[in-house]
């Protein structure tokens, strides 16, 4: 009940909330691996990105099959401009477990806008690929898959399809007035233009994709 209570309050952006939730399971129980990684998407939220990153690595310690951690921290590469170590996280969490689509939402990312750099890593089948069963596991009915499937499209030259599902992103965004709007606008006009859609070389992704929190189910109960 305190995990699922945590996991409402980080929804609502009631992040002190959040963290009592949280912080009172550790004390009760010291080695919850479900309470870091939900802890430490808290911590995401707040932007201290140290502790963040000490929550998930000790929930993945304590447990290393708990799927959406390595997705959370895959997230936390990204965001901090590690793409080889952010791959290898979303990676992981597929494998783990193939039927959630953050996971695939996140390979995606990768695969599509990764910055000049690491232009390597981009692969605009396997991002497309990753996109739409992103988007199938999610059935339709989150933004951000189907908006790393508009940047798949860009990466493949296909503008026309990137414009058609940027413009879906941004009008399912809408209704929550959700903060990634303008980084949807500017995708927008830049498949509007002919223009794939890349990371910017910087320290800090102001756009990666937000790390999960988790309910408690019948496995971590």
């Amino acid at each position: 009940a305190l995990n699922d209570r945590g996991v409402t309050w980080d929804a609502l952006e009631e992040f002190g909330k959040a963290f009592k939730q949280f912080d009172e399971i550790l004390r009760v129980s010291p080695r919850n691996a479900l309470a870091y990684a939900n802890r430490s998407a808290t911590w995401f939220d707040v932007e201290d990105y140290e502790k963040s990153l000490a929550d998930v690595n000790r929930a993945i310690e304590l447990d290393p099959k708990l799927a959406f951690a390595y997705a959370n921290r895959g997230s936390w590469y990204l965001k901090h401009g590690d793409y080889p170590k952010a791959l290898a996280d979303y990676q992981k969490s597929m494998e783990l477990a193939p039927r959630e689509w953050g996971a695939y939402n996140g390979l995606a990312r990768v695969y599509a806008t990764a910055p000049v750099f690491q232009a390597h890593i981009r692969d605009g089948k396997q991002a497309l690929a990753m996109a739409q069963r992103a988007c199938e596991l999610s059935q339709w009915d989150e933004w951000m898959p189907v908006a790393s499937l508009a940047a798949a499209y860009a990466e493949l030259g296909d503008f026309q399809a990137a414009v058609k599902w940027q413009k879906k992103a941004l009008a399912m965004s809408q209704p929550a007035k959700d903060r990634h709007q303008h980084d949807n606008l500017q995708r927008l006009e830049l498949y509007k233009a002919g223009k794939p859609y890349y990371e910017e070389v910087s320290s800090l992704k102001e756009d990666a994709p937000k790390p999960a929190t988790q309910p408690a189910g019948p496995e971590t109960n």
